[in-house]
């Protein structure tokens, strides 16, 4: 190896770095001649190159990357379709190898010649996106199905410049498998991934199972799910998202609508304030005025969301009666009633969803609970409770709406009203000191 000067004399150059120099000028001299050589013996040098690097350590793998990827993109003109397509399926495994081995500078090198090559390349087919998209799994990342585990890859932790090319690289990848989905997901969940690196994530995401709604759908409550679930920080991102690919990316904005309710529901392991608040803002954000005209969708509204709602209503009442907010007594946040009031302020004119939330609640008078349908069997909301106790709840609940003038005399719901009121009265006669309950009487049984 050669020496230099330095002001404290001379030192060798150490035999790792002149070998990696002549390397690279090596490899550069080799990718400079492709473009002087005949078709035949062109293929022949690219083969060679593809096999060295295939066969190599990072060191070797990063300056072939550097050489013929990074420094002259041109040289990619030289390339065959079918060299491109071996190049793609080799660099994902060297960010994986090099994601282990700490070179962060090696997988952005990696990332930026997948990219190259893809732009470069033809449409790959259906086989050969579904192969590469396997590949990928490791980059982003990949649940173990074992309490939870995920073994992460270098997506969530190595920056925007390495983000933004994988992000780029997935809309080559349309449409997206269902296994790369999951891992997406995963990441769009991480707690280190920036804000807007997670909405470029739930874009690409939508975009390339767009042709897929089932998977769309499926995709977006997997993300509501877990969020509320982690009591993430991003859930609040995560439903606000929700809302907007409903509104924009489904003709029948409904039957989405109603589909991404079961697909939550039909997964809901147990009860959660977050997880029914985020449902019923959904609900609230996506529905229109205009919807509720369609005696189909006002049913399957009714249906969907009266139950969420009512359970709701009776953890804030719960709080309400006792004089104690639900932070206070659970640890929790208190209960939002916000989306619930907006929906059934602007479902006012249209009674039987008033009326189907009172039929819930009397159903809880009654029974002592709520349950949801879930996977064919019935998700119990809220447990048996105190007799006494549910008289109370549901006065506060019916005095709230009686204010906001959803119940009137005569009007929609008044006599279901009426019928619970009574079974609450043989329930507990106590309940009749109870000044909430004692206005509801008089404005509806006298």
């Amino acid at each position: 190896p050669p020496t230099k000067k330095t002001r404290g004399g001379e030192s060798s150059t150490s035999l790792e770095e002149y070998d990696k120099r002549w390397l690279q000028s090596l490899i550069a001299s080799s990718v400079k001649m492709l473009k002087r050589l005949k078709a035949e013996t062109r293929a022949l040098l690219i083969g060679d190159l593809y096999t060295i690097f295939e066969s190599s350590d990072l060191n070797v793998r990063k300056v072939i990357i550097q050489t013929t990827f990074q420094q002259d993109t041109g040289v990619l003109e030289y390339f065959r379709e079918e060299d491109k397509v071996k190049w793609l399926f080799l660099i994902p495994k060297m960010i994986w190898d090099s994601f282990k081995a700490k070179e962060t500078d090696v997988c952005l090198l990696g990332a930026e010649a997948l990219l190259k090559l893809l732009q470069f390349s033809k449409p790959l087919d259906s086989a050969q996106k579904e192969s590469l998209q396997l590949q990928l799994l490791p980059a982003f990342a990949i649940p173990t199905g074992k309490a939870n585990a995920t073994i992460w890859g270098p997506f969530p932790s190595l920056g925007e410049r390495f983000q933004s090319c994988m992000i780029s690289v997935l809309h080559y990848m349309d449409p997206l498998s269902e296994k790369l989905v999951k891992s997406l997901t995963l990441c769009a969940l991480h707690p280190r991934l920036d804000e807007g690196i997670r909405l470029k994530v739930l874009y690409a995401v939508v975009f390339g199972v767009r042709r897929d709604p089932s998977l769309q759908l499926s995709f977006l409550s997997s993300l509501i799910l877990k969020s509320c679930q982690d009591k993430s920080e991003r859930a609040s991102t995560i439903t606000a998202y929700a809302c907007m690919a409903l509104k924009t990316s489904f003709s029948d904005r409904g039957g989405a609508l109603f589909l991404l309710g079961n697909f939550v529901v039909s997964n809901l392991s147990a009860a959660s304030c977050p997880m029914l608040e985020s449902l019923v803002r959904i609900f609230n954000e996506v529905a229109s005025g205009s919807d509720f005209e369609s005696p189909d969708f006002l049913r399957g509204f009714a249906d969907a969301v009266c139950v969420p709602m009512a359970y709701l209503f009776v953890k804030w009442a719960e709080a309400e009666v006792r004089e104690e907010n639900s932070k206070e007594e659970e640890g929790e946040e208190a209960v939002c009633l916000e989306n619930v009031w907006a929906i059934l302020r602007k479902s006012a004119a249209h009674p039987s969803i008033v009326s189907s939330l009172l039929s819930r609640l009397g159903t809880y008078v009654k029974e002592g609970g709520l349950s949801l349908p879930n996977n064919n069997a019935q998700l119990q909301l809220v447990g048996k409770s105190d007799k006494a106790m549910r008289g109370y709840i549901f006065s506060s609940i019916v005095y709230e709406m009686v204010k906001e003038n959803l119940i009137v005399r005569g009007g929609a719901g008044a006599e279901s009203l009426k019928a619970c009121l009574q079974i609450v009265e043989s329930l507990n006669p106590k309940v009749s000191s109870y000044a909430k309950f004692t206005y509801i009487k008089e404005s509806f049984l006298l």
